[in-house]
């Protein structure tokens, strides 16, 4: 028997995030990084890369495994060999925890021959590292890289700490076909997108006003943002970015180092600079609508890893 494949992108959120843990919305786009899963039935289970073992990799397939258990869509955990392989930067703010998981569940429901569809499996693997994992997590990444392409997602009346999916809306996407000048880059500084995250949803959840403001102007920058990316405004789509970046920086979920990344952009050329993921060393993501290369060549030279992202197709 051939292995059964599996592959997820990677992500980066260009306007709205992180508004999605709170039922808000978001701009995003699946790039063209991608984790990549094979399964094959084996006498014991064994979770490897081509470098051998990993610890992380397989507490993240193994709580995969666990929240299809808790939903009824497989008895137990099968010996199976589970072969992962990603070029997408691990702890980058990009998605990449989340491509392996909706990889691997897709993996799943093609050995097992399982009947939920793509709505599913993205509120699947959000429950794996919110519910299994205890990882602050909202929807944005899980449904860009179920879904693929530049999406506008709304998640007005969902719920990120719900057992499970029954009793709560489907997400509200969009496919936009607008090509959109933007440069990524990051530094290599790994790090936990929870640790960012999970202070500000207790602040939330709170009360604390700031936040909660906060949210509601993400929503509304979403919402002229797609007018924007339509109408190929980077003018109007700059001034979005940046006023995205400046209330992540005043709420907490933009740091010092983040600054740092985004001004040498700003000085080579780019018109606008947010986080694309969790800051504190994450992904920017920068809007360049003169000259992505040079702005690339800057980014590399003060010592950034940067490319121009792609829209990708998501799982498959």
């Amino acid at each position: 028997m051939l292995p059964i494949h599996s592959s997820a992108p990677g992500r980066i959120g260009i306007l709205g995030n992180p508004s999605d843990i709170y039922g808000g919305k978001v701009i995003s786009m699946a790039i063209q990084y991608r984790a990549h899963v094979w399964l094959k039935r084996s006498e014991t289970f064994s979770v490897k890369t081509s470098l051998g073992e990993d610890t992380k990799l397989t507490r993240l397939i193994k709580a995969s495994t666990l929240r299809l258990r808790r939903e009824g869509w497989v008895e137990g955990e099968e010996p199976l060999e589970v072969l992962v392989e990603t070029n997408i930067p691990r702890e980058s703010g990009m998605g990449g925890s989340t491509a392996i998981i909706v990889a691997y569940l897709d993996a799943c429901r093609k050995m097992y021959r399982l009947s939920f569809d793509n709505y599913r499996l993205a509120e699947m693997a959000q429950k794996v590292e919110y519910k299994e994992l205890g990882i602050v997590a909202g929807y944005n990444d899980r449904y860009s890289i179920v879904f693929g392409g530049l999406l506008f997602m709304d998640f007005t009346g969902k719920n990120i700490s719900r057992e499970i999916w029954e009793g709560e809306p489907c997400a509200k996407i969009r496919s936009i076909q607008t090509n959109i000048p933007l440069v990524c880059a990051y530094l290599g500084v790994r790090r936990s997108s929870s640790s960012v995250h999970a202070p500000i949803l207790k602040r939330y959840l709170q009360g604390d006003s700031k936040v909660i403001d906060a949210v509601k102007r993400l929503v509304k920058l979403t919402e002229e943002g797609e007018k924007a990316i339509i109408q190929s405004d980077w003018e109007g789509l700059a001034a979005l970015m940046n006023e995205n970046y400046e209330i992540a920086r005043k709420v907490g979920w933009a740091y010092p180092i983040d600054d740092k990344l985004r001004d040498i952009g700003l000085k080579n050329g780019a018109k606008a600079a947010k986080l694309g993921g969790a800051g504190n060393g994450g992904v920017m993501v920068f809007l360049a609508p003169e000259n992505t290369k040079k702005l690339v060549k800057a980014l590399k030279n003060a010592g950034a890893k940067a490319f121009i992202p792609k829209p990708s197709k998501g799982v498959c």
